[in-house]
């Protein structure tokens, strides 16, 4: 990379330092937990909650009324809507949803942030399908998918701290930003595990879902299905076709591979419930966050684009940083300052 630092210098700095702000865990969503766990409540306690929320309660209307779930009358207020994607289904949108928006603040990354965090949303509903069948926890497994690869994430947060410590760093390929946020996952992933007291079993996937002997390691299935799942989002974002990429992957068993292929038609209805109210007004139009940001399609486009294909709805969500645009400070494919 062109810097006129040293980028591994500054991360280690900041990590040592305790200078990357990490996310905080989700005020309703722990409330929600401590409610469901208990097993004493109704559906009028969580709605109740849910609305404490404004942004969670428009989130929460937004999915039950999705495609996803397959609702075809309309629905207009959350004791119905809760009724509709279930108690723990509301528990996992809260935290998906609070760190949506803490992770939607502008920077020059931010397309890259968003990028990163629509994958881990994918590898949640993909973990969460396939958990039955593997006699695990779907709540469980939708949690350890949408964290496996959040300290990517936070890796980029990391590296806009340092941008705005050297404001005259020229634009990088978007692909050597990802591969040094690869660097740091797992150790930033490992971080926020500890800061926010995250069960065993999702500290145990954040550091072990990259390692090909799991021997040893705590809760080895669930490590295994996040894996797996990995690899399926690897290969979806080189192969657009559904069939032939889940075929190229060696864990999945030939009942999910058909599970799969139909859950990753309804996905972009989902995701498109967690996109900014701003977003979601702008669907045609390309994106203009930040002159420095490159991106191939806006949220919106994205998915208008795919359901006017019908081609691959995860390699449409995840579209490559690489576009050519002309403004000023941005070479093709690159993201920087």
């Amino acid at each position: 990379m062109d810097l006129p630092f040293d980028l591994d210098h500054e991360v280690v700095r900041l990590i040592k330092s305790k200078s990357i702000e990490l996310p905080t865990f989700p005020g309703v969503a722990l409330q929600l937990q401590r409610l469901i766990t208990s097993g004493e409540y109704g559906i009028s306690q969580l709605a109740k909650l849910a609305e404490s929320d404004q942004a969670l309660a428009t989130i929460v209307l937004r999915t039950a009324n999705s495609a996803f779930y397959g609702g075809a009358a309309p629905i207009t207020t959350l004791t119905p809507a809760i009724t509709r994607v279930g108690a723990a289904s509301l528990h996992n949108i809260a935290i998906a949803a609070t760190l949506g928006v803490q992770l939607s603040m502008e920077g020059p990354l931010l397309a890259m942030r968003k990028d990163s965090w629509r994958r881990s949303l994918v590898s949640a509903l993909l973990c969460q399908e396939l958990a039955p069948g593997r006699r695990l926890d779907p709540g469980e497994a939708f949690l350890a998918g949408l964290l496996h690869d959040f300290g990517e994430t936070i890796a980029y947060a990391c590296f806009e701290i340092a941008l705005e410590l050297y404001p005259k760093t020229p634009p990088q390929p978007a692909a050597s930003w990802l591969a040094a946020a690869q660097r740091y996952h797992v150790e930033l992933g490992m971080a926020l595990a500890e800061e926010w007291k995250l069960p065993g079993y999702v500290a145990a996937v954040v550091a072990r879902h990259h390692d090909a002997d799991l021997s040893g390691a705590d809760f080895p299935a669930l490590v295994d299905l996040v894996a797996v799942v990995d690899a399926v989002a690897r290969r979806l974002g080189e192969e657009p076709r559904v069939e032939p990429a889940l075929a190229a992957v060696a864990g999945l068993s030939g009942a999910e591979r058909p599970m799969l292929s139909s859950l990753l038609m309804r996905v972009p209805s989902f995701l498109e419930s967690f996109e900014p109210a701003r977003a979601q007004a702008a669907k045609a139009a390309p994106s203009r966050t930040s002159s420095s940001v490159v991106t191939r399609y806006s949220a919106g486009a994205i998915w208008q684009a795919m359901k006017r294909r019908q081609i691959s709805s995860y390699s449409l969500a995840c579209s490559s940083l690489s576009a050519p645009r002309s403004e000023s400070g941005v070479r093709n494919g690159s993201v920087g300052r």
